[in-house]
């Protein structure tokens, strides 16, 4: 990584230009064209600036409109930039399955997180990337247009996660602390509710389809996870549960509605549509378990661009 970056050099990150003053080992020395300075993995920086040369080179090959920083749906073939994404992938092995990244390859565009959003676009018809989350088994994929890679908790995505066990995978919007401004897409996911019920209507054929659940995990501002709630097609109607076993009588969406509304606004919430996939089975299905996560996705893509897009 440190022959990517040389004393003297100038380079860029989310907050601007920077040049590299000093390099130490495995960190380096920037400092700002502001003055400051800051003492940062060089893995790290590697990343951002990797990410940030893809996202140039995908601007220039797909026109921009008057309202989108970029294009969210395409025509014809693909570019050349995102023909390379996953073409590298093909598949996931035992030792990919931990809780951390060290020796670990699958994260990035080359590989599954560039695969999934491929897949995705082709379903869609909509320009999708991925980001490979620093230091953590995860992967966003998103319309670029609507991602704020330096504060992805207000943004909605789909996130792909490895544990030691398996796959967890599906849609994901965060709640934040107090008020919320129209920044968060928490915010226009809840709307939805009611500008958008057919949405919610549709949903329980396309969760009973691809085995999805509901998972909304409360917590402190320490992060300490106060109770988590479930909700589950039963019978073809939603029924929500807590971890205690407490069953909440829900009569209809609404009530799950009113449920994530009166959430204290000094706890925040993870809410995910999850699916869940065996290690075994994941390893099994070689390169095409990209197929069958987009194929989930595609389904939940409702949710996404009703949470994302602005009016």
């Amino acid at each position: 990584m440190a022959q990517l970056f040389k004393i003297g050099g100038k380079y860029r990150n989310r907050d601007g230009e920077y040049e590299v003053i000093a390099i130490d080992g495995d960190d380096m020395t920037i400092r700002y064209t502001d003055g400051r300075t800051l003492h940062t993995p060089i893995s790290q920086q590697a990343r951002i600036w990797e990410n940030m040369l893809m996202e140039e080179e995908i601007a220039q090959e797909i026109p921009p409109t008057r309202k989108t920083r970029r294009s969210s749906s395409t025509t014809g073939s693909t570019s050349s930039s995102i023909d390379k994404f996953g073409r590298n992938f093909q598949g996931l092995a035992e030792e990919d399955f931990q809780d951390s990244v060290v020796g670990t390859t699958w994260r990035s565009r080359p590989m599954l997180g560039g695969l999934l959003a491929k897949r995705l676009w082709s379903l869609s018809g909509k320009l999708f990337e991925s980001r490979a989350i620093y230091n953590r088994p995860e992967i966003h994929v998103y319309q670029p247009q609507f991602y704020v890679a330096k504060n992805s908790l207000m943004v909605a995505k789909f996130q792909f996660v490895l544990k030691e066990a398996g796959v967890r995978h599906g849609f994901y919007v965060e709640k934040g602390f107090d008020e919320m401004d129209d920044s968060w897409d928490w915010l226009r996911f809840l709307d939805s509710f009611r500008q958008q019920p057919a949405l919610w209507k549709q949903l329980p054929e396309a969760m009973t389809e691809h085995n999805l659940e509901w998972v909304a995990s409360i917590k402190t501002r320490d992060g300490v996870i106060l109770s988590t709630v479930r909700v589950s097609i039963q019978d073809g109607k939603p029924v929500m549960q807590d971890d205690t076993g407490r069953d909440y009588g829900m009569a209809d969406w609404g009530d799950f509605e009113e449920f994530l509304r009166n959430i204290d606004p000094e706890h925040c919430c993870d809410l995910h549509l999850l699916a869940r996939i065996e290690k075994s089975e994941a390893i099994a299905l070689g390169v095409h378990l990209a197929e069958q996560v987009a194929q989930a996705w595609h389904a939940q893509l409702p949710l996404y661009l009703a949470s994302v897009q602005r009016k």
